[in-house]
């Protein structure tokens, strides 16, 4: 059914014009009159509506003004869920408020508290209280200014009672009273006290955890201490009390001694009215009753001994009442064993092994000895004696036990003195043989001397018993040779003796002596490896340096400067002298690099000047001629040397800078020497008419040098004498080839046309 939304408009009355009322926005509707200033407008729907009243005035422009109304619809009837009981914990359930269809829900605490709602818009919230307690919360559903629908719901939170404990389980002995039965003061909620089991009584304080429980009668009773609070289930604990009566007092027959058998006679324990019975072993070992509830069973040992045996009547925790009986029974005494004979050594003390007499008694005498040494206990089968002396000693064991016949038995004790303290003599060393000398030992005062072998090998004593004997070697080698004397039993005394056999070394040799140049690392030094003995490099002379391994035959040596070194080669081999083998290594540095000076043209003179070969810092220099002829050096070792030649050409001089074996350092230098050319002549002067050639103009032919013609003054003009030239070198080539195979000295060398 649509109800009509009806709002009254208020608007002014207009003085001039006339008003119009109209919709701006929010849906449709009736105006009681449009015209109307105070009408009223009914709304087709709930919302917001922008209403206008426009003022107009022919052709003037409209006065308008907007009105706001807005229709809220009644909000949903807010509902809740039930009244909540929430136990140790401060969370409730959802609250279970219904969703509104108009307005909106919001959760507020009404009373009890504070706390914090998981979403106070969700109808199903749950609620989460600061503190144990009865909260009242409010669901309210609100639609803008209509009356809020509310509805509440309670919770009550519960703390979880406190925990239940009570005191420890009590026994009770003559008595039907309690002591406190120790249960805990609830600090949250509340206790009492509660029979479970056992029969009837009270509590002197059903309500105290400290009461104490008066029985009805001797039995086991289960009782509970419950703590309670709210809906919150119970918290118990339970203490059981049980009430004994008092035991029979308990009594048994007389002390029994008994011999030669196991079993007793009947025990006499009484029987009890109140309790149980019961026979236990006090002391003296194990053993069987024939009934341990039985107050006159019989009792059979586990072996012979003073037994005391125990009748005890119990009942729960009181305490028992106990009588005890001894029981001895005596066994026959054992057989006697002296222990074995004893060989000693010159000792003053020795403990005598006889066997143990139990369950008898043992006694030591002194049957005969060298002198009468004290017996320190004799009643121990392991009693020491002291005070011997070297010699032969009986010793008797008597075993007794009660009446029975006393067993005995002898041991003999052999006292040894002490043998002579062994000395092996001096340690030898031997070359080139296997037999030692005598060995040196010293002879025994007391007991017997032996040689034997401790280690190095094979061999033979001329005589093992012998203090001087002498040793064969089966090889060579270090042998440990051992002297001991012996007497009786006691430790030995042994001395040793090293006799080393050193074969001869084996023949040192080296190889071949080495020149090294430019390197301070010798190549292998070629030794050969010893078969016998032991090889090793020192410098002999030369400087220092350093073996790459000196035991090594074919080590290398790198020198620490460079020189002449001498090294040696030794194998030793113990006390033997030592076979040594040299070898020179010589070091050489690379020599100075040569250099020279510029080359050289001389003319009319067949004496260069200082030729500039640079002065070795490394090596020496030379100078020699590569190409040329022949001739001299005014310095053949010195660089500022000069040159004479043997005759007038072009000379390849070299200047060499060697050292030792190293490869030489040269450079070469180039000194011409020229002849001075032929004096020139020419032909009378000419005076030519109506020609422009001359005729020929008379130059001399050179023996030295080459002619060429060339215009001094006087204009330009060309010379003919290239035909001649090529005819005159023709002639030279002749010439030259005809004296090619005379000596250099016999003729001066031709010199090329220029």
């Amino acid at each position: 059914m649509r109800y009509p939304r009806i709002c009254r408009s208020g608007a002014n009355t207009p003085a001039n014009g006339t008003g119009a009322w109209s919709i701006v926005s929010g849906g449709t509707g009736t105006f009681s009159s449009t015209a109307a200033a105070n009408a009223t407008f009914t709304a087709d729907n709930y919302g917001v509506y922008v209403l206008r009243w426009s003022i107009s005035n022919g052709v003037c422009a409209s006065s308008t003004d907007d009105v706001t109304v807005t229709y809220y619809e009644s909000p949903t009837t807010a509902t809740v869920g039930a009244n909540q009981n929430v136990c140790a914990s401060l969370v409730s359930a959802g609250l279970g408020a219904n969703t509104p269809t108009v307005g909106t829900g919001a959760w507020s605490v009404v009373s009890g508290g504070t706390g914090t709602f998981s979403d106070n818009t969700d109808p199903d919230a749950t609620f989460t209280a600061d503190a144990y307690g009865t909260y009242v919360l409010r669901w309210s559903v609100s639609n803008g200014t209509c009356t809020a629908s509310t509805a509440d719901v309670t919770v009550n939170y519960y703390q979880a009672p406190t925990t239940a404990s009570v005191g420890a389980d009590q026994n009770h002995c003559a008595t039907l009273t309690s002591t406190s039965l120790g249960g805990n003061t609830p600090a949250i909620g509340t206790g009492a006290w509660s029979i479970v089991s056992g029969g009837t009584g009270t509590f002197t304080a059903p309500t105290s955890g400290n009461s104490n429980f008066v029985a009805n009668g001797y039995a086991t009773y289960v009782l509970r201490w419950t703590i309670s609070n709210g809906t919150c289930a119970a918290s118990t604990d339970d203490i059981t009390v049980t009430f004994y009566q008092a035991p029979t007092t308990a009594t048994v027959g007389a002390d029994q001694s008994l011999c030669g058998t196991l079993e007793s006679a009947g025990l006499g324990g009484n029987t009890p009215v109140v309790g149980t019975g019961a026979w236990s072993i006090v002391s003296g070992g194990t053993g069987a009753f024939s009934s341990t509830a039985s107050g006159n069973a019989t009792f059979t040992a586990d072996a012979y001994g003073v037994y005391v045996l125990r009748w005890s009547i119990s009942n729960g925790v009181c305490t028992a009442s106990t009588a005890d009986v001894t029981v001895t029974f005596f066994e026959s005494p054992v057989v006697s064993n002296a222990g074995a004979a004893q060989n000693l050594c010159n000792v003053t003390n020795t403990t005598l092994a006889g066997n143990d007499p139990t369950p008898g008694t043992g006694l030591w005498t002194l049957v005969s000895g060298p002198n009468t040494p004290a017996i320190t206990t004799p009643t121990a089968y392991n009693s020491t004696v002291t005070s011997m002396v070297p010699g032969v000693y009986v010793f008797k064991w008597t075993i007794s036990n009660g009446v029975c016949t006393p067993s005995e038995s002898t041991v003999t004790i052999t006292n040894y003195a002490t043998p002579t303290t062994a000395l092996a003599g001096a340690d030898q060393n031997l070359c080139g043989t296997l037999v030692s000398a005598g060995l040196g030992a010293n002879t025994p005062a007391n007991g017997t001397g032996a040689w034997s072998i401790v280690s190095g090998g094979t061999g033979t004593f001329s005589s093992a018993a012998a203090a001087n004997a002498t040793f064969t070697a089966d090889a060579y080698g270090v042998y440990v040779l051992r002297w001991t004397i012996s007497n009786g039993v006691c430790a030995a005394s042994t001395d040793n003796v090293t006799v080393t056999y050193y074969e001869s070394p084996t023949t040192a040799t080296v190889g071949a002596n080495q020149n090294v140049c430019a390197s301070l690392v010798s190549a292998g030094l070629g030794a050969n490896t010893p078969t016998v003995g032991t090889g090793a490099w020192s410098v002999v002379s030369g400087g220092t340096g350093t073996f790459s391994d000196n035991t090594d035959p074919d080590a290398t040596f790198t020198a620490d400067a460079y020189g002449t070194y001498v090294l040696r080669w030794s194998i030793s081999n113990g006390t033997c002298t030592v076979s040594t083998a040299d070898v020179t290594v010589n070091y050489y540095q690379a020599p100075t690099t040569a250099s020279v000076g510029a080359d050289q043209s001389h003319c009319a003179t067949l004496t260069s000047t200082s030729l500039g070969g640079n002065t070795p810092a490394i090596g020496t220099g030379a100078w020699s001629i590569v190409s040329g002829g022949t001739g001299t050096f005014t310095a053949p070792t010195s660089g500022n040397s000069n040159f004479v030649a043997n005759g007038y050409a072009t000379y390849v001089l070299r200047w060499t800078i060697s050292n030792g074996t190293c490869t030489a350092s040269t450079d070469d230098i180039t000194v011409t020497f020229y002849q001075a050319p032929t004096t020139a002549t020419v032909g009378a002067a000419q005076s030519l008419c109506g020609t422009l050639t001359s005729a020929a103009l008379g130059g001399n032919t050179p023996v030295v040098g080459t002619g060429a013609w060339s215009i001094v003054s006087g204009g330009t003009g060309a010379f003919s004498t290239l035909l001649l030239q090529m005819l005159l070198s023709l002639l030279m080539i002749t010439v030259y080839m005809f004296f090619a195979g005379q000596s250099p000295t016999a003729f001066a060398p031709l010199q090329p046309l220029m």
